[in-house]
């Protein structure tokens, strides 16, 4: 069996449909998952063992998908590779009639009441459709992925920012929370910045010019990931990197400032959600 999952979110959103992409797997043995998305969030998929190859949605052969017009013959032929495909996007205006095989349209976006965790919304948007088995996917993370590579020295790693400024807690908080933990463990502490935060670090560099502050700027997912694995406590806000740590089932404090953690609160069982003005 083969699946392409069409999800232009961002990494958080792509996070989220974990327990979609691992049940799959369980309930079609050797089955492929494609998934067509917004590079670079989809790379880390791949290196989560989610999915088995990823395509662009920048590609030219998608464009057809936002005309609302046919599919021209090589897109036909792309998609009749897949025994299904689902559309987990908002603006789709192709007439499903085209489509060679199943299909199923979700907006990902939707408004559910009553309030429904993401990851859940997800799953069940798909259920019926794949014919995959109830289940309550709060709690959800990667097993083979949560082994903990802890260091000598407890180490304490905190992502300050996310995809909006407006989601961000202070930063002066997070550097007091790490002076406390520095004081009270004799840990370290490492400050990790993804690919949209220079402007953040920027700050953050001024905030720390006479501080011996390690930090962390990458955008490679195999690096962070390892950075994670080998950290005793996590800080950080309603982020991708966030949702990254709590299917690493890692521990720490997740604090939310205009996002509803009953929403989309990371999976994992180990982290705390804490709503702060």
């Amino acid at each position: 069996m083969r699946f392409l999952f069409v999800y232009p979110g961002a990494l958080g959103d792509l996070l989220l449909a974990a327990p979609v992409f691992k049940t799959i797997q369980k309930v079609y043995p050797g089955a492929q998952i494609g998934l067509a998305g917004r590079l670079p969030y989809t790379k880390i998929l791949p290196l989560l063992g989610l999915v088995d190859i990823i395509y662009s949605m920048e590609e030219r052969r998608f464009l057809p998908l936002f005309k609302g017009d046919g599919l021209p013959e090589d897109l036909h032929q792309f998609f009749a590779s897949f025994d299904a495909i689902i559309f987990w996007i908002s603006n789709f205006y192709s007439d499903i009639r085209f489509f060679p095989i199943p299909v199923k349209i979700v907006n990902p976006r939707a408004v559910v009441h009553p309030a429904e965790h993401h990851a859940q919304y997800l799953y069940h948007s798909v259920q019926s459709f794949l014919k995959l088995p109830e289940q309550n996917v709060s709690g959800f993370y990667l097993d083979n992925f949560s082994a903990e590579h802890l260091q000598p020295v407890p180490l304490l790693l905190v992502h300050p920012g996310s995809g909006s400024q407006t989601k961000n807690w202070p930063l002066e908080n997070f550097l007091k929370l790490a002076e406390k933990w520095q004081i009270k463990y004799h840990g370290r502490t490492v400050f990790l910045f993804g690919p949209a935060e220079e402007s953040l670090l920027k700050i953050f560099q001024k905030e720390t010019r006479d501080q011996n502050v390690r930090v962390v700027h990458s955008t490679d997912f195999e690096k962070i990931i390892k950075l994670l694995q080998s950290a005793d406590f996590y800080l950080g806000n309603d982020s991708g990197i966030s949702h990254l740590s709590g299917l690493l089932n890692k521990r720490g404090l997740i604090f939310f400032r205009t996002t509803e953690p009953q929403i989309w609160q990371p999976l994992g069982r180990r982290l705390i959600s804490v709503k702060v003005e």
